[in-house]
């Protein structure tokens, strides 16, 4: 039997709770508590000891609204998909993907597809067809919810305007026919990249045979020089920021292949591994690990740590004002947090930290 405890206290004991989502979602006022339970081979959301209508399985996490008091996930019973916003039921397929609340909690929005076309959904009102959409954000002022999407060969910045449903859409480029939809070697998903509020676009293009290829972006119009391989790329929305890509060379047999970043136009040193390089929040902080002979070492804007045995980059954390970086490593078997290359003392296991207000 599987249960959650809360406060010290027991909650309902069930067949199994359902953990291949992530787990208890708590709500931003974090006054309730939201996860799925399988019983005697029916599945349905307990929201704060409430139990949901029971379905044939729940194929999302839940999703609450920011001011607490809806939630949403996908689920469904025989072969009809339910997209379920506060136990009311809305038809769908099983694609559904990108279930959100608008900023004020008014209006659910999600990705559908039909027919092998994919569309956006908010509140109800059901947009264009496109053949591909990248996960829709909102627009700094929470006016519009902004996409990429690519229609034939052309790469689309879309934003539709919430409270009316009316949209805008700006072409940003067109991929080259062939260039970039039929190589075996890329991943057409991850071969096109938009920048965190879909301004801009940059995609990959393989050059030379599938066993001896090379890529290289082409971003603005403008292409990169070629790279073994591009593992990842953060693109900003601004020209005046770096570019951050993720890079391994090609082994061969007694030289191993190596990862290294690239930040703008300068490459890195190279190391056995890199992780995938981020931006602190203010933008002036290039960070990621690298490891080399057996040990991780955190990299920001060039400064090397002392090694450590591992260096978890999940809990990573930024003060407020932008000029304190704090993370959990293990040395010795041991538990540190280290905040500006400062440790705490040794402890069996660290869970959480977060900085204060005033940090």
């Amino acid at each position: 039997e599987s249960f959650i405890v809360l406060e010290n206290e027991e909650g309902k004991h069930y067949n199994d709770i359902v953990t291949s989502f992530g787990g208890p979602v708590f709500s931003p006022n974090s006054q309730k508590v939201a996860y799925i339970v399988s019983q005697e081979k029916r599945f349905f959301v307990v929201l704060n000891n409430f139990e949901g209508k029971q379905y044939s399985s729940i194929v999302s996490q839940p999703v609450f609204s920011s001011d607490s008091k809806k939630i949403a996930y996908l689920a469904n019973s025989g072969n009809q998909f339910f997209v379920v916003n506060n136990n009311v039921e809305i038809n769908s397929t099983s694609f559904v993907r990108s279930i959100m609340f608008t900023p004020d909690s008014n209006k659910l929005i999600y990705v559908d597809t039909k027919i092998g076309k994919e569309f956006v959904i908010v509140d109800g009102k059901i947009g264009k067809y496109y053949d591909k959409i990248w996960d829709p954000v909102f627009s700094e002022d929470g006016k519009y919810v902004v996409y990429g999407a690519k229609d034939n060969n052309d790469l689309l910045s879309v934003a539709v305007r919430i409270d009316d449903g009316s949209s805008i859409e700006k072409k940003l480029t067109t991929i080259p026919g062939g260039s970039l939809l039929d190589a075996p070697a890329l991943n057409q998903n991850a071969a096109i990249i938009f920048s965190p509020h879909r301004t801009r676009v940059a995609y990959k293009v393989l050059s030379g045979s599938l066993y001896h290829y090379k890529t290289f972006l082409v971003t603005d119009g403008k292409e990169s020089k070629t790279y073994d391989s591009i593992n990842s790329v953060y693109l900003p929305d601004s020209n005046n920021e770096p570019m951050l890509l993720s890079i391994s060379t090609r082994g061969t047999v007694g030289n191993p292949s190596r990862q290294y970043i690239v930040i703008g136009d300068k490459d890195e040193p190279h190391y056995a591994r890199t992780s995938i390089p981020f931006i602190s929040p203010d933008g002036k902080t290039v960070i990621y690990s690298a490891e080399e002979n057996g040990k991780q070492y955190l990299i920001a804007n060039g400064t090397k740590s002392r090694p450590y045995s591992y260096i978890y980059l999940q809990g990573l954390a930024f003060g407020p004002d932008g000029k304190k970086i704090a993370y959990t490593a293990t040395a010795n078997s041991k538990f540190v947090l280290v905040v500006n290359e400062t440790e705490s003392k040794p402890h069996d296991l660290i869970l959480k930290h977060v900085f204060s207000d005033d940090g």
